[in-house]
């Protein structure tokens, strides 16, 4: 008997554990979900909110907190049946339950049943008299009660006066303006959608939704300023706003600011570290900083958490295609585009040609020389290999003939940008047996932001570029700071440099280059411009007055083809005209 109690008891406290593991794991599934959910909501993807909170519901039929945020999101989706039932069921649960009163006062109103929806507000009001949504729906039913008093005319012709039919209580137009700007926003339709959102701010001013919703219509349309002023006012109104943060983060983003979202970032995750929009957009600053395989991980981490978020798996697509897997990336958008079938985005990204990594450079120079000197040929042939968006690694080749002797040199070469303030690059060559070349050099420089400027004066770069040559008599030293100016966006580029050599006697001589670079259309690109400075020849370190130019043209984005003419005039010595053409290839 002992030893068949002892049996039991053993028995019992296994079923116990077991039933407590079990209650456990589900209390921790529904908290997932109900947390997930309500962030769905309050970010406007209802259909996903309602997914997860039905499946909450489920497992937890009693919590009347997932039953309540139901409720509002029957509402947003139109189903006035489903949220009823959802706020009535948390009443049987929780009868003191506020949120469930209000949700059924605004059923009621909508419903036309004024007396009813009088009846849960002011009982919402009588337990939160503060709260502004109650007293703005409070309002709206007065104004709807007085319509309802108010006589109409009988006929057109007639001065007496009879009491008509009551109007059906019109819908909270804050309400109705802003269901359809949502409506349109997920159409695509963003300037729509934006004349919608200004004429519900018209009647609620203060309405911190409605001014994130503005903003993020104004963002997708480029009008960068008008966004980030919505986003202002917003955090005016209420400076803990999540979403009024999160639209400012996007705004970096979209203006190329990813130093900016990242710090801004770094202050949301400290105090919403388990927010997934805030991850999300972490993840694809990483991408932008060049980091793809890092955004790959987090990006892979939100997909697992939530298979269904098409924003995560859209982004681990992006992070694969960075890095050249381009199988694995359509892998992803297909997934994205079972989810959403409608996205364009989705689709944009199907549509889009890989991208080239690859990139083959192929120039060819024919010098002519006046006097009986025999004329020159050059030509080079150069492989580069893009490593992400800022570090490309470049391979070249160049062979030369200058009065019957042929030199060839190898060059190994490498850029980086560091951030979007700085760039550099860095390169090292040897030519065996060289007759005129130098026996080898080793180089480097780099462009430093100095101001941002704005869309006529862009963005002003200091520049310095550095050269050692090793030749057969002694070395050569180069130094080159410089200036380039952007203008009208980039239509426009001036360069200017100061060059500076120092010879094989450690003598100076002294410089300059200027070089005006012009965007014609978007497929034609000219440049020309002048240089006195030295050259070296044999050797020798000639003084030497050029004037260049050239064109390029873009084929189709895989094939460009290029021109170039310069004339050189030598102090003492010869002059030169050369004419060169070449062409690269992205594959």
């Amino acid at each position: 008997m002992p030893a068949r109690r002892f049996i039991w008891r053993i028995a019992a406290a296994l079923a116990l554990n077991f039933c407590a593991s079990w209650a456990l794991a589900q209390t921790s599934e529904t908290e997932r979900l109900y947390k997930e959910g309500v962030d769905a909501r309050l970010h406007d993807r209802f259909d996903e909110a309602r997914s997860k909170l039905e499946e909450a519901a489920r497992l937890a039929p009693a919590n009347a907190d997932v039953l309540v945020q139901l409720g509002f999101t029957f509402l947003a989706l139109g189903d006035i049946g489903g949220a009823e039932t959802a706020f009535k069921r948390t009443l049987e649960i929780s009868p003191a339950y506020v949120d469930a009163k209000f949700g059924l006062a605004q059923i009621a109103f909508r419903r036309g049943d004024l007396p009813g929806a009088k009846m849960f507000v002011d009982q919402v009001l009588t337990e939160r008299p503060d709260d502004a949504d109650a007293k703005v729906l409070q309002v709206n039913i007065a104004k709807a009660e007085a319509e309802k008093a108010r006589p109409r005319a009988a006929a057109q012709k007639s001065d007496k006066l009879v009491r008509g039919a009551a109007p059906v209580p019109r819908l909270d137009p804050v309400v109705q303006l802003a269901d359809e700007a949502r409506k349109r926003r997920m159409e695509g339709r963003f300037g729509e959608a934006e004349v919608l959102y200004n004429k519900a701010l018209t009647h609620d001013p203060r309405n911190v939704d409605l001014l994130v919703a503005l903003g993020m219509v104004q963002g997708y349309q480029q009008k960068f300023e008008d966004a980030r002023l919505s986003f202002e006012k917003a955090l005016a109104i209420a400076p803990n706003s999540l979403d009024a943060k999160i639209g400012l983060v996007r705004l970096s983003i979209w203006t190329g600011g990813t130093e900016a979202a990242a710090a801004q970032l770094q202050s949301l995750s400290s105090t919403s570290p388990d927010n997934r929009e805030i991850l999300g957009l972490r993840a694809r600053v990483l991408l932008l900083e060049g980091h793809a395989a890092e955004a790959e991980a987090a990006f892979a981490a939100l997909v697992a958490a939530d298979g269904n978020d098409v924003d995560a798996v859209l982004g681990l697509g992006d992070a694969r295609r960075a890095q050249g897997r381009e199988k694995a990336a359509l892998q992803a958008y297909q997934a994205a585009l079972v989810l959403d079938p409608d996205s364009v985005d989705v689709q944009q990204r199907l549509d889009a040609p890989a991208p080239k990594f690859w990139r083959l450079d192929i120039d060819g120079n024919y010098s002519t020389l006046t006097g009986s000197q025999p004329d020159w040929s050059e030509g080079s042939i150069a492989l580069s290999r893009a490593f992400g968006p800022d570090t490309t690694l470049t391979a070249r080749f160049f062979a030369a003939t200058r009065f019957d002797h042929s030199d060839q040199q190898a060059e190994l070469g490498i850029a980086h940008k560091f951030s979007d303030l700085f760039s550099g690059y860095a390169f090292a060559s040897v030519t065996p047996d060289a007759d005129f070349l130098p026996q080898y050099a080793i180089g480097g420089g780099g462009a430093l932001l100095v101001t941002k400027g704005a869309d006529r004066f862009g963005p002003l770069s200091a520049t310095l570029d550095l050269k050692y040559e090793r030749y057969s008599d002694g070395d050569v030293e180069t130094v080159s700071p410089g200036l380039q100016q952007s203008l009208w966006s980039d239509k426009l580029v001036l360069t200017a440099k100061w060059i500076n050599v120092f010879d094989q006697q450690q003598h100076h001589a002294g410089g300059y280059l200027v070089r005006a670079d012009w965007s014609v259309v978007d497929r034609l690109r000219l440049f020309a411009g002048y240089s006195d400075a030295l050259e070296p020849s044999d050797g020798i370190m000639i003084p030497t007055q050029s004037i260049f130019g050239g064109l390029s043209f873009d084929l189709n984005e895989q094939v460009t083809l290029r021109t170039n003419f310069a004339h050189e005039e030598r102090e003492n010595a010869y002059n030169r005209d050369v004419y060169g053409v070449g062409m690269t290839w992205r594959f």
